[in-house]
């Protein structure tokens, strides 16, 4: 699966150090790329709590994510 998340502002390095560090840990997460208008994420595999956990991650930095293909 792959997802394009809006590039959020961060509020400092550490702010920043943590989205990547939570997306990261996102089950099934195989490749993070910073892009200049957003953040390609590549999944191997999505279950049920991927989407829920990726959404809450976004929340709190205030972007959004599309799925860009299965």
């Amino acid at each position: 699966m792959q997802l394009e998340i809006t590039t959020p502002i961060f509020k400092c390095l550490a702010d920043e150090d943590a989205f990547f560090q939570r997306l990261s840990e996102v089950d099934g997460c195989q490749k993070v790329v910073a892009r200049a208008a957003y953040i390609s994420v590549t999944l191997g595999h999505a279950d049920e709590k991927t989407l829920p956990t990726l959404e809450n991650i976004c929340d709190i930095w205030n972007v959004s994510y599309t799925v860009v293909s299965d």
